[in-house]
């Protein structure tokens, strides 16, 4: 398929406005004060003796909705949710400085796309090791997600993962989570199983330092089982823009984003700080994040490899799907030949006859190496 296009200048906003921006925000409530980063009490059962109990602006959650009531943001149905909440991210474009009259633009519900589980469920992925989760007190507010068991003579490259929303729930992309798991990674996300608040960007490098402590750690399971050398920083949303805050580390072998892009042009410097290969993941023109990523491909370094997929599945992916669905079989793809060498999930992203190439994927690359 063609290429897609990007904005001319700028950031902009994406969708239309169901309700209105300002202070008041009608119809929302800003999460509450128990929020807090990194919280979260799910009772998940997981995999180690280390067993526990279970400022963002744009994160924003839904109120309860009457049984069968219908509501719109745009030209986007959030549907009937009965009496679940529906989290979505506010995507602007803003002044450096913005008034409050000016910060909310664009709400894309989240709460259809992803689930908080129940119970703890199977091990999963299409890959050879089918992966689960777990948790450890040595690195409370996060979720870890590896091979059910650990293979022997495989070394575990580390991925850290930012949740949409910045939401401290570590099972919110479980699916896709434990797709990538399973292809042989030691998968880092923000937040506990099921929890709640909101996460910032110093979690994804909270977490590459404890998988660096965990392959040295006397008797410990992980040891001389990680690579430390092979980094990846990934998010999907406000996700997204942790990764791309902490991909700025030297320790970043790859920098990957989902349906995101900086959300104003203030930003744009930190676009210059990538000193990494970068993959964009984007939902096509229906994707609220879709016109902010297009104008981030226009920046990155001289020279910096990067490449752009976009697929026309909105803002919510296909992250609901088994495995992640087509955005999980790239993303690990990306992983495999990015992190582990494999040059066959190498040509899927590099080349005019790429494998992703005159696909329903509109493609771009610069720099491919």
């Amino acid at each position: 398929m063609g290429a897609a296009t990007g904005p001319i200048g700028g950031k902009e906003l994406g969708g239309e406005l169901g309700v209105e921006a300002g202070e008041g925000r009608p119809g929302v409530h800003e999460l509450g004060a128990d929020a807090q980063r990194g919280g979260g009490d799910g009772a998940v059962p997981d995999l180690t003796e280390d067993r526990l109990p279970g400022g963002y602006e744009g994160v924003v959650a839904a109120p309860q909705l009457p049984q069968g009531s219908q509501a719109s943001i745009g030209s986007i149905p959030w549907g009937t949710f009965g009496t679940a909440w529906a989290v979505m991210t506010v995507w602007a474009r803003m002044p450096s400085s913005p008034s409050s009259s000016t910060r909310a633009a664009a709400f894309t519900p989240l709460g259809t796309l992803l689930h908080t589980p129940a119970a703890h469920a199977a091990p999963g992925g299409s890959g050879p090791c089918p992966a689960d989760h777990e948790t450890t007190v040595r690195l409370r507010n996060h979720t870890a997600y590896r091979p059910q068991v650990l293979p022997s003579g495989i070394r575990l490259p580390i991925v850290t993962w930012g949740n949409g929303a910045c939401r401290a729930d570590g099972t919110w992309f479980e699916n896709i989570l434990k797709e990538f798991a399973s292809h042989g990674f030691l998968v880092i996300a923000n937040g506990r199983p099921g929890g709640s608040g909101r996460t910032d960007a110093s979690m994804l490098t909270e977490a590459i330092d404890w998988a660096i402590r965990e392959n040295s750690r006397i008797d410990g399971k992980y040891r001389g089982k990680i690579d430390t050398t092979k980094i990846a920083m990934m998010g999907q949303s406000c996700g997204g823009l942790e990764a791309y805050e902490a991909s700025a580390g030297r320790r970043v072998t790859t920098t990957v984003l989902y349906n995101s892009g900086l959300r104003s042009d203030a930003e744009n410097w930190r676009l210059s700080r990538l000193h990494a290969p970068i993959a964009y993941f984007i939902g096509g023109p229906s994707d609220i994040a879709y016109p902010n990523a297009m104008d981030d491909w226009r920046r990155p370094p001289a020279g910096l490899p990067a490449f752009m997929g976009n697929l026309d599945v909105g803002h919510f992916g296909t992250f609901s799907e088994p495995n992640g669905g087509e955005f999980g079989r790239v993303g690990s793809a990306w992983l495999r030949g990015r992190l582990k060498g494999d040059t066959t999930a190498e040509q899927l992203f590099v080349g005019p006859n790429c494998g992703l190439c005159s696909t329903e994927w509109d493609v771009m690359q610069k720099n491919p190496s």
